[in-house]
């Protein structure tokens, strides 16, 4: 399509409210070169495109911690410093309008329960760094080679019910991390978490349904119970496949999107 006719696809949909997002990932802001670039990319395309907001959809590749950088509340890795520092910027230009949502995958966040080291938690620092700035926190369930010990201590099969009633929850009720530093890594409040579903050929709607509900009122939620809660201000589900489902016929979406409407 045109760039005009793509311009007016955006303008249609932030003026019904809908998040247009710039998607950032395989980029390692390792200096302080690379971190004025995505400042100015980002102003760049909200400028002529109008978008809402940025996306950091990090892949479990994309920024690494340095050896012996283990305080998540101290951060030593510069890509960690320089992205943080990026948003920060954004954010300051743009106010609070400027829409800042993360969706890294989870082995990067939740997996600095058990493993704070390389790639492994990579995310806590920045998200601790910009709780008040980030929008949304929905981390996907990709590329999950091995079940993430959980708030029990115990992984789940990714596909499970139990897993993805346990993966938002260690969001909500916080955890504490394996770097140095004692302090767990606080809750986020209700409004900043999203359910993140394996891919629609894994994960069936009637389980996505089924972990809504356990984590928004607190009943059907097979063997993994969450800490606190209920949560009834989660905000919704995300999934990688969403295209693909599109083009099957819309079965998981029309599903989801029905079944929301309800809560």
């Amino acid at each position: 399509e045109s760039e005009d006719i793509f311009k007016a696809s955006i303008k249609d949909r932030t003026s019904r409210g809908r998040l247009v997002q710039m998607s950032i990932f395989y980029f390692n802001p390792e200096t302080e070169a690379d971190r004025q670039k995505l400042i100015d990319v980002v102003n760049d395309v909200v400028e002529k495109y109008g978008i809402t907001g940025i996306d950091i959809a990090f892949t479990t590749n994309d920024i690494s911690l340095d050896p012996g950088d283990t305080d998540y509340a101290n951060p030593k890795t510069a890509a960690v410093i320089n992205l943080i520092s990026a948003v920060k910027s954004l954010k300051d230009k743009h106010g609070d309008n400027f829409v800042v949502t993360v969706s890294s995958a989870l082995y990067t966040i939740q997996g600095g329960h058990s493993n704070y080291s390389s790639t492994s938690g990579t995310f806590i620092p920045i998200i601790d760094a910009l709780r008040d700035d980030i929008n949304i926190v929905c981390p996907r369930n990709y590329a999950v080679v091995s079940p993430i010990p959980d708030l029990d201590g115990t992984g789940k099969d990714p596909a499970s019910l139990e897993s993805h009633v346990s993966m938002p929850d260690m969001l909500l009720n916080g955890f504490s991390v394996a770097g140095s530093n004692p302090k767990p890594f606080a809750p986020l409040r209700q409004d900043q978490v999203c359910v993140s579903a394996l891919a629609i050929y894994d994960t069936a709607p009637t389980v996505m349904q089924s972990v809504v509900t356990c984590l928004t009122k607190g009943s059907g939620c097979g063997t993994y119970k969450p800490k606190g809660g209920p949560y009834p201000n989660v905000r919704g589900i995300l999934t990688d496949s969403i295209d693909d489902d599109q083009h099957q016929g819309g079965n998981f979406f029309t599903s989801i999107k029905s079944f929301l409407e309800t809560l």
